[in-house]
């Protein structure tokens, strides 16, 4: 008799949020892919640490989640760049061994790269030498790379939701606007190198896609591969930036609990463009947990 399959189940804990991905095999098709919002960036405390609330809220994911695939599945979790600069990140590894008896592995600055782009080249054919960028809540990763694989990658410590502390008053006022151009022109600084495509992965590019689109609901043929333009990333900059972010969070195509992060997170993708000499960016629906 031939034994079933086991599920393969990944939890991403990001530093925006949660992805949860499932499917019947490593390299099968997702069955679930979803999210989370969890914000841990946004719950470092000035020491450091990361807070005793959000701790909680991750173990209580792990065990949600255990609770409707432990048993049949392969549970493996994985944390970005909150958990890799969270002072007290071992004592968070050790507790969640403890209380949930699973191993969380905080991915390395280079490995978190490598998964990304594996992510991207899952769901994109690559044409030539391309730059890849995966924006999260609390890091950027630049990854230049080919079909063959990756060149070289570099990681800035800024995203959608350190970005977004900057901005105290709804909607945006023209201080706050310009403060939050000159910090990221300020951290978001390299050479570009010479590149066929630009392409985007993360939850923003993908809501920008959405929004472009005016899409009700995800539709992966339709996102996936979306060329966003200049020109339509700084229609949406100049929306945001009129609007409170429970009217944002009103727009067709916009993830609700992205609304107080998706100027930001806009603003660094222009910015993204604006080095790279770039026109349009290409959406990617795969990022580090296909990777992974």
């Amino acid at each position: 008799m031939l034994k079933k399959a086991r599920l393969q189940v990944i939890m991403e804990f990001g530093s925006n949020s949660l992805k949860i991905m499932q499917s019947a095999s490593p390299r099968a098709q997702a069955l679930v892919d979803y999210r989370v919002p969890l914000r841990l960036a946004a719950q470092i405390l000035p020491s450091g640490d990361l807070s005793e609330q959000a701790i909680q809220s991750i173990i209580s994911q792990i065990q949600k989640l255990h609770r409707e695939y432990g048993e049949s599945s392969d549970l493996r979790l994985f944390g970005t760049q909150a958990l890799r600069s969270a002072r007290n990140r071992e004592a968070i590894i050790e507790r969640i061994k403890r209380e949930t008896s699973y191993q969380l592995h905080i991915l390395s600055v280079q490995e978190e790269a490598e998964a990304a782009f594996k992510g991207v080249k899952s769901g994109l054919k690559l044409r030539g030498k391309v730059l890849c960028f995966d924006l999260g809540g609390a890091s950027t990763e630049l990854i230049i790379g080919s079909g063959a694989g990756i060149l070289k990658s570099l990681s800035f410590p800024l995203g959608a939701v350190n970005l977004s502390r900057l901005v105290k008053h709804e909607p945006i006022g023209l201080c706050e606007y310009h403060l939050l151009q000159d910090e990221i022109q300020r951290q978001l600084k390299f050479k570009s190198p010479k590149f066929t495509s630009l392409i985007g992965t993360g939850g923003a590019i993908v809501t920008c896609a959405m929004v472009a689109l005016g899409l009700p609901q995800m539709d992966e043929n339709k996102v996936n591969s979306f060329r966003l333009r200049a020109s339509e990333l700084m229609r949406q900059v100049q929306t945001y930036r009129a609007l409170k972010s429970s009217d944002i969070a009103k727009i067709p195509g916009m993830d609700p609990s992205r609304a107080d992060i998706i100027l930001p997170a806009c603003m660094l993708m222009q910015r993204l463009m604006e080095i790279c000499g770039q026109e349009e960016i290409i959406t990617s629906t795969k990022g580090v947990r296909h990777g992974l």
